[in-house]
């Protein structure tokens, strides 16, 4: 599905200080449409139900759960986030030195280690 496909439609967002509420205003954007926003919310279960109740649509990261009362569609344009973990140069402990060399094998290149 084309995001420009939902510009007609009432959008449950996340709250404006999650990390997700800018991205989704720019792909819109880059959509070309501004988003019609219903409802705010900080907590998913409200956001799952809003739309379980057929008040608008919202844009989420891919869920960790599944509801079967919901119907779940990848968009195009695809959007994607750079995690990174980040630590102090010294003073480390024994199990963040194993975690950091278990993520080094997925390193990016052009990363300071």
């Amino acid at each position: 599905m084309e995001l420009a496909d939902l510009k007609d439609e009432n959008f449950i967002m996340l709250a404006k200080n999650s990390l997700l509420y800018e991205p989704v205003i720019n792909l819109c954007q880059k959509a070309g449409f501004e988003p019609k926003i219903s409802f705010v919310s900080d907590r998913m279960s409200s956001i799952f139900q809003m739309v379980k109740s057929n008040q608008g649509v919202a844009i989420l990261m891919h869920p960790q759960t599944k509801n079967s009362e919901l119907s779940f569609v990848s968009l195009e344009p695809k959007s994607t986030s750079t995690l990174l973990f980040i630590r102090n140069k010294e003073n480390h402990s024994k199990i963040e030195n194993d975690f950091w060399n278990y993520l080094k094998q997925f390193e990016m290149p052009n990363r300071n280690n």
